[in-house]
């Protein structure tokens, strides 16, 4: 239970005082306080209903679009899921239930990547963890409380947020401590308050309140990255076997949300046209360097065939391979005058085959 000892000691100091200067001074502050939190309150939620304004989930599905390819069903209904979100803190009394999900897809597909972009538009929260740096309370490394210690001295507003728990399957993946107990059945049972919504304690004192935050959890679930959604399979049974207690499924009432495996014309759009695809890397190296960055269509379709046949690759695969090719050709400084740098197909299949 939370320590009301030092409130309880004000309130009666307020009280006795034979001053009334302390009294009043008391009653100020009370007042300060609730106008400060009021204020908060009404500019947060004029923040909030600006942002529904222009921002509905067409217009967010747009411009997310620019960076992430081929993954229109997960794209669109993670901007429902920010617009839901947002509408509801707007409206604290509408009703409106607050739920959970999951979404599972490839690695490299671009699941955590969809998240990354909304939180740059989104008018709350949305810090986005590793699951595997998570332990549970009493084991070192990073228990729940800790992690949400930490997250409140970065988010203000934390428990109006969205939190991502990427990796979310290595968290949950059955493994046991010396003894015998299984660590991961100890943190999902942990995790159940905090995802159905209750107030998290630490050093009996309220650390902060669930109810509000909407929580996604990332992962493969696929031992050998296959999982796809064109698979026709029960999902949510997918999901136990993998590890998840039927408890926490529980927890998790919204649709689970699904990326698709990407194909070769995928990736290459992605190098061609994603604002994450090769114009960045050119730009960080013309800033860098002076130098321009020319890659021939021969050497894209190589990397987007490769990428393709190698699902585990990713984008952030295809960006390694570009950069690899790229270094063993740069100055030793800045040049005053623009190069250019040709990449063919001779620089890229090197590092394909090995």
């Amino acid at each position: 239970m939370p320590d009301f000892s030092k409130q309880r000691s004000y309130q009666v100091n307020c009280t006795i005082s034979e001053s009334p200067c302390l009294t009043t001074l008391g009653r100020v502050c009370s007042s300060t306080q609730k106008r400060s939190r009021m204020n908060t309150y009404e500019n947060q939620k004029e923040e909030y209903l600006s942002f529904l304004e222009s921002h509905y989930p067409q217009a967010l599905q747009k411009d997310i679009e620019k960076v992430v390819i081929g993954q229109t069903d997960a794209v669109q209904m993670c901007c429902q899921i920010l617009f839901e979100h947002v509408t509801r803190i707007a409206n604290p009394n509408s009703g409106m239930k607050k739920h959970n999900y999951f979404l599972i897809g490839p690695t490299g597909s671009g699941k955590t990547e969809i998240w990354r972009c909304l939180s740059k538009v989104s008018p709350v929260p949305i810090p986005i963890i590793s699951s595997a740096e998570v332990t549970p309370a009493g084991v070192k490394d990073l228990g729940i409380e800790d992690l949400f210690s930490a997250l409140l001295r970065q988010y203000s507003n934390l428990e109006n947020g969205i939190i991502i728990l990427d990796e979310f399957d290595k968290l949950i993946r059955p493994r046991s401590f010396d003894s015998g107990s299984n660590i991961s059945n100890i943190i999902q049972s942990e995790l159940l308050k905090v995802f159905e919504g209750s107030y998290l304690y630490k050093n009996n004192s309220v650390l902060i309140n669930t109810c509000n935050i909407t929580f996604i959890c990332i992962g493969t679930f696929s031992e050998d990255n296959t999982f796809s959604v064109s698979q026709n399979i029960n999902v949510f049974s997918l999901l136990r076997e993998y590890g998840i207690i039927p408890e926490l499924l529980g927890r998790f009432s919204g649709p689970i949300i699904r990326t698709n495996k990407l194909s070769e014309e995928d990736y290459l759009k992605i190098l061609l046209k994603s604002a994450s695809g090769f114009k960045q890397i050119a730009d960080h190296y013309l800033y860098c360097y002076n130098v321009k960055i020319r890659i021939d269509d021969e050497a894209l379709n190589v990397i987007a065939r490769f990428a393709a046949d190698n699902q585990q690759l990713g984008v952030r695969g295809m960006h390694t391979i570009i950069e690899e090719a790229i270094r063993r050709r740069l100055p030793g400084r800045k040049l005053s005058k623009k190069h250019v740098i040709k990449i063919t197909v001779d620089d890229i299949i090197h590092p394909c085959t090995q």
